[in-house]
């Protein structure tokens, strides 16, 4: 589930021994957060109650936007490559985005070699990307300069090899 591997990406998942598997406790974590603050939409989809939301939203503060980027913001998603070649003229580097994902709501678009370049390029301390389903055929050999890197999603997308 990718909420679970976004949470040990960043290592917000902590073990209280040995014995424990990384992935039960965040299961662990997830059935908790379910159990208490999230309505089942349908099998694998959640929404979150409104009440939670604004309080998500106001303890993240300016830690995380949607479409949208500063010079403090740590976690983006973006509805559409390209609101994110918008966002990405305005902003050309930012050191403190932890994580980029892609939220996938009908048409989503193709995202050239050159665009995801820039994106490695313009955030290199990035933990956790997702970019699956972009249409992507060639990854860039600069993907290894991203060596915080914990979570890589690029199912859906007709890459033939991977760089080294």
């Amino acid at each position: 589930m990718k909420v679970i591997q976004l949470w040990m990406a960043h290592g917000f998942i902590q073990l209280s021994n040995d014995t424990q598997q990384l992935e039960d406790v965040a299961n662990e974590y997830f059935e908790h957060l379910l159990c208490n603050f999230l309505d089942e939409v349908r099998e694998f989809s959640y929404k979150m109650h409104d009440l939670y939301h604004d309080l998500a939203l106001s303890i993240a503060g300016p830690n995380f936007r949607f479409d949208y980027l500063d010079g403090k913001t740590r976690h983006v998603s973006f509805s559409s490559v390209s609101s994110f070649t918008k966002t990405l003229s305005l902003v050309k580097e930012s050191y403190k985005v932890r994580t980029i994902l892609f939220t996938h709501g009908g048409s989503f678009g193709t995202m050239d070699v050159s665009t995801l370049s820039t994106l490695i390029k313009s955030f290199p301390r990035l933990r956790a990307l997702d970019i699956r389903k972009l249409n992507i055929k060639v990854m860039p050999i600069s993907v290894g300069k991203l060596i915080h890197l914990k979570y890589l999603d690029l199912s859906f997308n007709p890459i033939e090899n991977l760089p080294d």
